[in-house]
């Protein structure tokens, strides 16, 4: 907070260092569960997105961040708007990261991660055929060898289990 308070407002720096400071309360949120924090947090990652221009390289993993506090908030308190506007945020991230991005498979994996919720709260299977897809699209741009790639299909394999559940459809677990 002091570095933040020692930055100009006008400070090229002024959104990241928004945004580590949001990463740290929110982080602080998930071991201590203090909600001033968790809206500060959300709060900070706001900031620094309005503070960054469209077309800044920043912006998408700032938007991923601020979908981050908001699908922690909606997990803590189980409000529509914070898990809508999250999935909303992730969806815009993406849509700035260019192809072949390295962060591009993460985010595809946290946007499934916001429409798995959904659907789990609310039962909509587009959310899950969603969810689904933009998992496979991760596993499909996370280089083989890539540490994160033996995650990424576990993911995509437990989302994958669910649609067999909902639907009983055998391909979904020969997939």
């Amino acid at each position: 907070e002091e570095a933040l308070r020692l930055t100009p407002n006008r400070d090229a720096d002024k959104p990241a260092r928004l945004s580590n400071l949001g990463t740290a309360l929110i982080a602080r949120v998930e071991r201590h569960g203090n909600v001033k924090d968790l809206n500060e947090g959300i709060n900070s990652f706001r900031e620094a997105v309005q503070q960054t221009q469209d077309g800044h390289s920043d912006k998408p993993s700032l938007l991923n961040n601020l979908g981050h506090g908001l699908l922690t908030r909606f997990e803590q308190h189980g409000k529509v708007e914070d898990l809508n506007e999250s999935i909303s945020c992730r969806r815009e991230a993406l849509q700035m990261t260019p192809e072949g991005h390295t962060d591009k498979p993460i985010w595809l994996n946290n946007l499934g991660n916001g429409l798995i919720r959904r659907f789990e709260r609310y039962g909509g299977v587009e959310d899950l055929n969603e969810s689904i897809s933009t998992r496979r699209e991760a596993v499909q741009q996370t280089p083989d060898g890539h540490t994160d790639k033996p995650g990424q299909v576990i993911n995509l394999g437990i989302v994958l289990i669910r649609r067999f559940i909902w639907h009983g459809n055998v391909e979904d677990l020969d997939e």
